[in-house]
């Protein structure tokens, strides 16, 4: 494998460049700076003191990395001989911020003990924003050990938040970098149980909540708030559970203009109701469902088949397709036409789920036994014709109608011995001959590859050759498909990336697809109630604000679950506890309350969020880019005045580009390219050999 490669460029000796940067500023200058009055002139008289290059170019950051050990060292020494002196101390530190939005530098910083460096500014009233800025920065840069590493100050955060509850500054930083750090922790998916005790994730919750309730709350403020509690739905659910005022929180988050806020809810209450739940009815034995017709339905149940026209719904489809299934096999055995029969049992497969069914030609032994008796087919058991009547319909000139029956016939008989990776295969050899049968994408749709059944049945949708059942349970797939879909992308990716937005795009997708399912599905369709759950948290989730307070625009759709639930007890099956059910009963209990309870905060975050967009701010960005926290800070600063000319062109990070690496993705101005391609570019050997599997197809020297 090619190592990574730096170029080797002329450079002073190590002795040199001790003796000229190792040493801390003299007295002079700290007194010179004791005189200086703003952040901005005392960053500027910092970054020429240390001979700084300009850091809001890549060119910039390079240099520092190359004599980072030199630089560090004698910032390092003027931080300690001055540690009493918050103004050098807080420039210091301000400069590593800026340092920490290069990934590599970041590191660096970290492991030469950065963080127990800024925390004894919180406790220095010029500098307390200081540091809340610069951890805020680090934190959100930060990978998940450096998280980690912070969350472990949260009591500290925390003790702040309490000695000043009125300072919207600090209480979004504060929350800024608890939501991040905290975040981590209990999002991560080997959950530090021993950590999280520590942290006392109820307290923290709690104490986020009240902060996000408070009437001076930002918009930074409230998003990394209702971060921390979604984030909190993985791992913590008891604790969540535990806390009413969160849980009605995520409730009222349903009704906020922002719909990625609305979707993380959604998302938040299918974690929490994870533990506990059942799953849904895998298997159905269809002889509960004739036994149910002989049985009579309810007569109000009977109406409602009725209206959507009894001849369609699955118990009349699945009594008639009995019948006919059991009269071809019988003729059959008179006449031998294994043609007839393969095109007949191909019909009848499209027609319903359960057409197939094992049986055979009986007859009473000597002994009085019932026993498979041959009648002069190659098969005595009616499940094993599927093959030989798919051999005789491809044999001889057969026409492309023969060619797509034979392989419903194959594909079929795959799916009855179980051989569901065997039945994809076939479906998938079968679409490159002819992509318009739907029941291709059916068979494809049945692998447990959520993303590759998604595909699959997104694209049956649009086959020509398709039947009722075979489109309804094609939009069955297809929603809780892009339902785990989208809430599994918005529990893993953060705001603003491109997994986030496919996210909720995903669960925009599902619910469109409810809609057309409740269009063709009968409602005895064994998936009416899973679609319904479904359909009720994804209405929740994406048309929130318009929905009325007493959801009367949902009631069509609890008669439609009140019906599935009655029919579902009728045939003889439980009415299981699902993830879904759990969560669509959840969020209608909580709705009334919380939207009451909440009736301020959402207006106020939605007031916030409007003016935000409006001027299309980022809130990424503005968390983003230490500029912009610099630009609030002044000596006076919790008075409430703020220095608005305290950028230092220096360490402006707007214009600076950073490259990535190919690996983990993390920005710096000084990753390795591949020594074998040139192409790419790692952090370190460590990330270049994670990625060698993936790179080294391609890696060919250019």
């Amino acid at each position: 494998m090619p190592g990574p490669r730096r170029k080797t460029k002329n450079k002073p000796s190590a002795t040199a460049a001790s003796s000229s940067l190792a040493v801390a500023l003299p007295d002079a200058f700290v007194e010179e700076i004791d005189d200086v009055q703003g952040w901005r002139e005392i960053v500027n008289l910092l970054c020429d003191a240390f001979k700084l290059p300009d850091m809001s170019r890549r060119s910039g950051l390079k240099k520092i990395h190359a004599n980072f050990s030199e630089i560090y060292r004698k910032m390092d020494k003027t931080y300690t001989k001055y540690s009493g002196n918050e103004k050098v101390v807080g420039g210091i530190v301000a400069i590593w911020a800026k340092m920490c939005v290069d990934a590599v530098l970041r590191n660096r910083l970290v492991h030469e003990g950065l963080i127990d460096k800024i925390m004894p500014l919180m406790d220095m009233r010029s500098t307390r924003l200081i540091g809340l800025e610069t951890l805020a920065t680090v934190t959100h840069h930060g990978g998940l050990e450096v998280r980690i590493e912070i969350a472990k100050h949260t009591p500290t955060l925390l003790r702040i938040m309490d000695e000043f509850p009125d300072h919207p500054k600090i209480n979004e930083l504060a929350v800024s970098t608890i939501s991040h750090s905290v975040g981590s922790v209990i999002n991560e998916e080997h959950l530090d149980k021993a950590l999280a005790r520590k942290l006392d994730v109820p307290a923290v919750l709690k104490q986020v909540l009240d902060a996000m309730r408070k009437p001076n709350a930002s918009l930074i403020l409230v998003d990394h708030g209702i971060s921390l509690v979604t984030s909190g739905c993985q791992h913590c659910h008891q604790e969540i559970k535990a806390l009413p005022p969160l849980l009605s929180l995520l409730a009222a988050c349903l009704r906020v203009s922002d719909i990625s806020v609305r979707c993380n809810a959604l998302a938040s209450f299918i974690r929490i109701n994870s533990p506990g739940s059942e799953e849904e009815n895998r298997f159905f034995d269809p002889r509960k469902l004739m036994d149910a017709v002989q049985r009579r339905f309810p007569g109000h149940l009977v109406d409602a088949m009725m209206d959507f026209g009894m001849l369609r719904c699955e118990t009349t489809l699945l009594g008639k397709t009995a019948g006919d299934y059991q009269t071809a096999m019988m003729k059959c055995a008179q006449d031998h036409d294994l043609r007839t029969l393969g095109k007949t049992l191909a019909g009848l497969i499209v027609r319903t789920e359960f057409s197939i069914s094992e049986g055979g030609f009986q007859s009473y032994n000597d002994r009085g036994q019932m026993e498979f008796m041959d009648v002069g087919l190659p098969f005595k058991a009616w499940t094993d014709s599927l093959p030989h009547c798919a051999k005789v319909l491809r044999d001889g000139n057969p026409t492309p109608l023969d060619l797509d029956m034979a392989d419903i016939l194959d594909i079929k008989f795959y799916i009855l011995r179980q051989r569901i990776p065997d039945a994809i295969a076939h479906a998938q050899g079968a679409i490159k001959r002819n992509p318009q049968v739907a029941y291709f994408y059916y068979a494809i749709g049945l692998g447990a590859d959520t993303a590759q059944a998604l595909r699959a049945v997104k694209k049956g949708l649009k086959a020509k050759q398709t039947t009722p059942f075979v489109k309804y349970y094609m939009l069955w797939r297809a929603i809780v498909s892009a339902g785990d879909m989208g809430v599994t992308m918005l529990a893993n990716a953060r705001a603003g990336d491109q997994e986030y937005s496919e996210g909720i795009a995903f669960l925009m997708s599902a619910l469109d697809d409810t809609k057309d399912f409740f269009d063709i599905a009968p409602p005895d369709a064994r998936h009416m109630a899973t679609i319904v759950n479904w359909f009720v948290v994804l209405t929740l989730a994406i048309k929130g604000p318009e929905l009325s307070p007493d959801l009367k625009e949902l009631e069509p759709a609890f008669k439609k679950l009140e019906i599935a639930r009655r029919i579902t007890e009728h045939i003889g099956f439980p009415y299981k506890k699902t993830q879904m059910r759990l969560s669509r009963e959840m969020m209608l209990r909580l709705w009334p309350k919380a939207i009451k309870d909440f009736v301020s905060t959402i207006t106020y975050y939605d007031a916030l969020y409007d003016s935000s967009s409006k001027e299309q701010q980022s809130v990424a960005g503005a968390e983003d880019t230490l500029a912009a926290w610099l630009d609030e800070i002044s000596h006076d600063d919790e008075d409430g005045h703020y220095d608005t000319h305290c950028i230092h062109p220096r360490i402006n990070s707007n214009s600076v580009e950073l490259y990535r690496c190919t690996y983990c993705r993390n920005p710096s101005a000084a990753l390795r390219k591949c020594s074998g391609c040139g192409k790419v570019r790692y952090c370190d050997g460590a990330c270049q050999k994670s990625h060698w599997f993936e790179h080294k197809a391609t890696c060919k020297p250019a």
